[in-house]
């Protein structure tokens, strides 16, 4: 026990052991950047650090941190002027050192920390990349604040430099020169699982396997020879098994003489498993910069490159070797170029993260790129720039397809008037077109579309419906297809046709989303409505052509009856003695067939079979008499009131039914207010009309018409019966008091004139008729009233022809008493046999129009045919082909009309034949 060191002796050992243990580690790091940067990290024993050459921090371990009381986020990019405000320029003046002259340097430090001084041993070595170029500085600092308390400890007592000692948490153990443990700390027993008195005289091969031995006594006799060693050794625990440790051997002199060794040994357990979860993240991160497909860089501000993936590289056709470093000019394009500085110099000027999308050339041609370029500051330096690059090109391809169909989308929208819509069922959320806006007026920017705000655009008479489709969708997740109108803000009024489909449901099949469109059919259901219309007035017309027809035939026969009828009538007048009770029976009877007549007349008038004898006619005094007529035909409980504001008002007409109409319709009007009177208004206006409101009307031109209006405030008509009002004998009123041949009558006449009728009611609140006649512009001339002459009587030889027995018995008496000689048939060819055996025995021809086997017009053309000269006169009750004009383009010389009287008959005869 003599050769026992001193204190002063252990404390010198551990000192240089710690020194040796330091200096090793640090000339035994990773040289690579690379490597540096990631051993450097959490769970390392050692002080593990790194700066460039500015003295900025580029990494540090957790140990390390902990020292400022932070992270290691903390620490990086901080300068040793920001650690150590008092000792920062000496530190980078170490670093520039080493750099300078590129080997590790050495230096024992006293630095304070929040808690306290602390004392390390430190080397710098530089960190070289793989040209030589030395980058960064790495720092290993070994705390030996333990031995230096002890040292001063045993300055002033020995048994607080033990405290010191056994207190430390590295392993402090002395061994003689044959190896032999004759000292270590509590740290040191329990990293081997051993009490302390167990390990003393314990040799150190003890505490390694055979395959480690050889390299412990390398060590032991590297330091027997005065090195001061550090190195690390896999160790062997009491339990057997091994775990790595950080060695550092001195000597241990007393005096001049060497007496033994010093060992101080950490743990290293943790750090290795640190470093080996380093090293597979590096190559992880390696692996991913390889493979990113983009490029990433660092570059000088709008100069060169100082870092490039391959993809950068391959990019512009060039090695790595080639770029890096290289100005961008030289392989750019100058417009490019002036993008990348500009590009820079907003990253640097502002400090800021620019992104942008650029068309870049390249070998190949150019692409689009989404670029992330960002500043990288250095304490000491300029600036760099960082970045990311993205090719977009197929992205931005598609978003240029995806752009074009969207516009040429709403295009087809706005031309079609189509909005698209979708709406999450579940969240309520609404989303619209752009068309979808204008269809309902709304500003995107002032309307959020939501089920509540739609409603509200909606028709108060639609809400109901929309609201119950809602609801529908919502539980049953139906399609939709319903038409509803919108109130735009404006006024207008629209009609939308809504469809829609669920295309998305959630995981219990409840409706989610729901896809439609929404198409303005205002114009169509226009349209729609105005064909139906149309077709209802063309079933109208047709059906009152049919019935037309069927009173065109019913006219005829009955005026043959009438003609009979009031032909032996008038002939049994003559013979009636004047003042007798048989004369005035037969004038009973002759006004009774007037009035035939005159029903025959108005048939036809709706039948538009009779032509009226048109001529320009003001129609404002036929309107001044028929309202003077109606005053004393209507009861006193009801006003008449007329308003005219066209004079002179000129058509192409017959007075004599303008007027009738005005009367039926007046009389109509009486009996719509008998029992509470009312009000009687008629009207006279100049329209101008348009092409589009003759479109359903297809009587009528387009240019100047003239409006009368009669309207009543009477109990009005029933909506099941208006469109019947103008059918011939159809009557609302009761039996005895009407025809329910007025309106028809009305209808007709209007007709008849090239004109339209319409009408307009409301019950309760009375009925108004609209007659539309197209108008002139020229007054008619005034003519002079002629006085009708007496009918003369003739001489001559008449060939009177009809099918009907009794129009020829008593056309032939007519005939005889006007002094005609008379040979009558009621056959048209046995009149045509009679005729040619001896055509120059008559003097004129009366015909029936309608006869079997041969017409009244055949029987002319053949008779005309054998005497030209000779006069002819079609007799007919109705013909639809049969007119003034057509009668004379067929050779006729005079129509007389059936029931004809004896003074019709004579003054046409004298027409024909001439004077005596």
């Amino acid at each position: 026990m003599d050769n026992k060191p001193t204190y002063e002796e252990l404390e010198r050992r551990v000192r240089s052991l710690e020194q040796a243990a330091a200096r090793q580690k640090a000339e035994e790091a990773p040289q690579s950047r690379e490597g540096v940067y990631r051993q450097l990290v959490e769970g390392a024993e050692v002080f593990l650090s790194a700066f460039d050459p500015y003295g900025v921090c580029l990494y540090c371990n957790r140990k390390v941190a902990r020292q400022f009381g932070g992270e290691p986020s903390d620490i990086i990019g901080k300068t040793f002027r920001d650690l150590h405000p008092e000792q920062g320029d000496e530190y980078i003046r170490r670093i520039r050192e080493t750099i300078d002259s590129g080997e590790v340097r050495e230096y024992h430090d006293q630095v304070q920390f929040p808690e306290g001084e602390r004392w390390f041993v430190t080397s710098l070595h530089p960190i070289r990349e793989s040209d030589g170029r030395i980058a960064a500085v790495q720092i290993v600092s070994q705390d030996f604040t333990a031995s230096r308390m002890a040292e001063e400890a045993h300055r002033e007592s020995e048994g607080r430099y033990r405290a010191v000692t056994e207190s430390s948490t590295d392993l402090i153990s002395l061994f003689d020169l044959e190896g032999n443990l004759i000292f270590t700390n509590p740290a040191g027993a329990e990293m081997y699982g051993y009490e302390r008195e167990e390990m003393t005289g314990m040799h150190f091969s003890s505490f390694l396997t055979k395959e480690r031995l050889h390299k412990a006594e390398e060590l032991f006799q590297r330091a027997l020879a005065g090195e001061r060693v550090q190195g690390e050794l896999l160790v062997k625990h009491k339990k057997g098994h091994e775990f790595p440790i950080s060695l550092g051997l001195v000597q241990t002199k007393r005096g001049d003489e060497v007496v033994g060794f010093t060992a101080v040994s950490q743990d290293i357990t943790e750090r290795r498993k640190m470093e080996e979860r380093l090293l597979e993240s590096e190559n992880r991160l390696r692996l991913f910069i390889s493979n990113f497909p983009g490029v990433a860089f660092i570059s000088d501000p709008g100069k060169c490159l100082l870092l490039a993936n391959d993809r950068l590289t391959d990019f512009y056709g060039l090695e790595g070797t080639e770029i890096i470093g290289r100005n961008f000019k030289e392989y750019v394009p100058p417009d490019f170029y002036s993008k990348i500085v500009e590009q820079d110099r907003l990253v640097v000027s502002e400090n800021r993260t620019l992104i942008v999308e650029e068309t870049v050339p390249h070998t190949s041609g150019s692409s689009e790129w989404l670029t992330y370029k960002f500043p990288i500051v250095q304490e000491r330096g300029p600036v760099l720039v960082g970045g990311f690059g993205i090719d977009i090109t197929q992205r931005k391809q598609a978003e240029e397809a995806l752009q074009k169909s969207e516009r040429n989308l709403i295009q087809a929208q706005q031309v079609g008037k189509i909005g698209s819509w979708e709406w999450n069922i579940q969240t309520g959320e609404v989303h619209w077109s752009v068309e979808m806006y204008s269809l309902h007026g709304q500003d995107p920017s002032n309307f959020t579309p939501t089920i509540s705000s739609i409603l509200a655009l909606t028709h108060p008479d639609d809400q109901d419906l929309v609201q119950a489709m809602r609801n529908q969708i919502a539980s049953e997740a139906v399609s939709i297809d319903f038409d509803y109108r919108v109130i735009r803000p404006d006024g207008e009024i629209r009609t939308f046709e809504a469809v829609g489909h669920v295309t998305e449901f959630d995981e219990v099949d409840n409706p989610r989303l729901m896809v439609g469109v929404a198409r303005d059919i205002t114009e169509s259901k226009r349209l729609e409505e105005e064909r139906k219309r149309l077709e209802s007035r063309l079933l109208q017309a047709q059906k009152m052509e049919a019935i037309g027809t069927l009173a065109g035939g019913i006219a005829h026969d009955f005026n043959n009856i009438l003609a009979i009828i009031t032909g032996f009538a008038e002939m049994a007048v003559l013979e009636a003695p004047e003042g007798s009770e048989l004369r005035a029976h037969l004038d009973e009877v002759l006004i009774a067939g007037l009035r035939g007549k005159e029903v025959t007349k108005q048939i036809l008038a709706f039948s538009r079979q009779s032509t009226p004898e048109m001529k320009p006619v003001d129609i404002v005094p036929v309107m001044q008499q028929s309202k003077t007529f109606l005053r004393s035909l209507l009861p006193t409980t009801i006003e008449i009131r007329q308003d005219i504001q066209v004079d002179p008002a000129v058509i192409l007409g017959d007075s004599t039914q303008i007027h009738q109409v005005l009367l039926n319709l007046g009389t109509n009007a009486s009996y719509a207010m008998r029992e509470r009177g009312g009000t009687l208004d008629i009207s006279l206006t100049e329209v101008d009309l348009t092409y589009r409101e003759t479109i359903l009307k297809p009587d009528l031109m387009t240019g100047p018409h003239l409006k009368i209006e009669v309207r009543d405030s009477g109990v009005g008509i029933r909506q099941e019966i208006r469109d019947r009002i103008f059918e011939p004998f159809f009557t609302s009123k009761e039996t005895g008091q009407g025809t329910g041949m007025g309106l028809s009558v009305v209808h007709g006449i209007v007709k008849s004139h090239r004109g339209d009728i319409s009408v307009e009611t409301e019950l309760g609140k009375g009925t108004a008729f609209h007659i539309l006649l197209p108008c002139l512009k020229s007054v008619p001339e005034k003519m002079e009233a002629v006085s009708p002459k007496k009918a003369p009587t003739g001489q001559g030889r008449i060939l009177f022809v009809d099918d009907e027995r009794r129009i020829v018995d008593f056309g032939m008496k007519m005939l005889e008493r006007l002094g005609y000689d008379v040979v009558p048939k009621t056959s048209s060819v046995e009149a045509l046999e009679a005729f040619r055996a001896n055509p120059m025995d008559f003097d004129a021809v009366i015909t029936d129009m309608t006869m079997p086997k041969m017409t009244g017009r055949g029987l002319s053309r053949e008779i005309l045919k054998i005497r030209p000269d000779i006069p002819i006169v079609v007799c007919t009750g109705f013909s639809e082909k049969v007119s003034p004009e057509t009668a004379r383009e067929a050779g006729f010389r005079e129509m007389l009309m059936k029931p004809f009287s004896l003074d019709n008959l004579a003054k046409t005869l004298r027409n024909v034949l001439g004077p005596e």
